[in-house]
């Protein structure tokens, strides 16, 4: 009985541990729809509740199901303290938006073609245990020991944490290792990414090309192999389109907020996997971008009329708001793998199984071209296709057609 109880409480917890964040960052937010409030809130959650168990795991003994949900507590406590605005604005914006995602007839194939690999990838994880090598021996062998041990033992270093503490939460939210519970967070990152692919496409290129990039995102053969693998190259993905999203958003003339989120967005991504260092040439290219393209004037060819101090002062603050964000939110991890072992620790080198299977060549950079067969080959000849528009366009687009409003969208998309 007590462990039919523990389960459900489970049931309940990770959720909640997942979204707590909703009524302050819909607020935030302000007129955003309910499908990006939602990842924005799933994303800026957990990485916040991660942060938080890694605080609390440099105390002894200190990571308990209660003391990490002082975090979440805090956040409802402050949003009654609001006098509920914040839930009320959240419920206003998601009625309006929910009634906008009813589907057309149009519309129908895509989302079930979405609908499908996201069912498929959460009976998986829900129903078996962690299976991949990486996942058994780093990431989930992490999150077993941070939960056995009520911190962080020494013998956790290296490899970033966000993922592993996602799932220590469910263990401890289940008061025992339970990689099905874990399996929670899995799944709503798969869907989470999804759900950004979507929002980004449609911020982009309209509804359309949404739908479109959705279904081939969920359908393609390596999203379905890794997002039953629990392993931490979906997260790491869904933090990089997030970032995009918002660093768009900012482009195009969206308040400095969008700024900050996409430097969150980036951290996060950096305190997924370490992998995610290579969204910083990424997030110069932004800066560069708004200096080329002053915010909110569309083409490059109406800079004259914009005063040069206004763009180098928005790429300033991008730099600075971007290098204060990332710092703060994986610094102190890499730092912490500094003081444990020295330099040699802070960014760990796989070992050499892994470094004779690494495909040098340039064109690796490219997997759909190198392994259409991981992607699938629907997908890879897509992808190749929009690689190679992306730079026609972004290089001699008045040869094709092209606007300036395009080639900058090119010129993002390749940055």
């Amino acid at each position: 009985m007590e462990t039919d109880l523990r389960l459900v409480f489970a049931l309940f917890a990770i959720p909640f541990g997942l979204f707590f964040g909703w009524p302050l960052v819909r607020r935030w937010l302000g007129e955003d729809d309910w499908l990006t409030a939602s990842i924005a809130t799933f994303g800026l959650s957990l990485g916040a509740l991660s942060l938080w168990m890694f605080a609390l795991s440099l105390v002894p003994r200190a990571l308990s199901v209660w003391s990490i949900l002082t975090l979440p507590a805090a956040v409802v406590v402050m949003t009654l303290a609001m006098g509920g605005r914040a839930l009320a604005q959240g419920r206003r914006g998601a009625g309006t938006t929910l009634k906008s995602l009813t589907p057309d007839p149009s519309s129908i194939i895509p989302l079930l073609g979405v609908a499908l690999p996201l069912a498929i990838i959460t009976v998986n994880v829900l129903y078996y245990p962690f299976y991949y090598p990486d996942t058994l021996s780093r990431y989930g062998l992490f999150a077993r020991r941070i939960f056995e041990t009520r911190g962080l033992p020494e013998s956790v270093q290296g490899y970033p944490l966000l993922v592993s503490l996602g799932y220590a939460w469910a263990f401890f939210a289940g008061g025992a290792v339970n990689d099905r519970l874990a399996g929670i967070v899995s799944a709503a990152f798969c869907a989470a990414t999804i759900g950004v692919t979507f929002t980004l496409a449609r911020e982009m290129y309209g509804r359309r090309a949404a739908l479109a990039a959705a279904f081939l995102a969920a359908t393609s053969t390596l999203f379905v192999v890794w997002g039953t693998s629990g392993y931490v190259d979906i997260p790491t993905g869904f933090f990089f389109a997030l970032s995009a999203l918002f660093a768009f958003r900012w482009l195009e003339g969206g308040p400095a907020r969008n700024l900050w989120l996409a430097g969150l967005s980036s951290g996060l991504a950096i305190w997924t996997k370490q992998a995610g260092f290579i969204i910083v040439p990424s997030l110069v290219g932004v800066t560069v971008m708004s200096v080329l393209y002053p915010r909110g004037t569309g083409a490059a060819d109406q800079r004259l009329s914009v005063p040069i101090s206004l763009p180098l002062r928005d790429a300033a603050r991008a730099g600075l708001i971007f290098i204060a964000t990332i710092t703060l939110v994986a610094g102190p991890w890499y730092l912490r793998n500094y003081l444990l072992s020295g330099p040699a620790a802070i960014l760990p080198l796989p070992g050499s199984f892994y470094e004779a299977q690494a495909d040098r060549r340039l064109v690796a950079l490219f997997s759909f071209v190198t392994r259409p067969e991981e992607w699938g080959w629907t997908f890879a000849l897509l992808g190749l296709f929009g690689l190679l528009y992306s730079l026609l366009e972004a290089v001699a687009g008045q040869w094709i057609g092209g606007t300036p409003e395009g080639r900058r969208r090119a010129l993002f998309l390749l940055a």
